[in-house]
């Protein structure tokens, strides 16, 4: 659609002739060359050709879903991971510890040892 040449010349006189007064004829001619002046509009995609964009929003959308599923097992199987690698270092703190008591009681009744012997 291409801009079309509008006379306003002759609206004018046709309002005129039709018994517009001047105020209504003068209102008349700037709404239609308004109207005339409008953005070409035929390069716009029409509904048919939006309905090939829509399926493919759709595949693209049980791929999301899909994805979606494979990062929420993703993340259950990190955090069990997680889980089992920070038991593991609980018990190695408490093993540790316990290793820590065993050398302290074990140095404890040494000097124990040695203070009966020199008492």
């Amino acid at each position: 659609m291409t801009a079309m040449a509008f006379d306003t010349y002759e609206a004018a006189n046709r309002f005129k002739a039709a018994g517009f007064t001047e105020s209504q004829v003068d209102a008349l001619v700037e709404v239609t060359r308004m109207t005339t002046a409008l953005p070409d509009i035929s390069t716009l995609a029409t509904k048919d050709d939006l309905l090939p964009l829509k399926s493919d929003i759709l595949a693209m959308s049980a791929d999301i879903s899909s994805l979606r599923t494979d990062l929420n097992r993703v993340e259950s199987v990190l955090r069990t991971e997680i889980k089992a690698e920070i038991s593991g270092v609980k018990t190695l703190i408490a093993t540790s510890q316990i290793q820590t008591i065993a050398l302290v009681l074990t140095g404890t009744a040494a000097m124990l040892t040695l203070f009966k012997l020199f008492h």
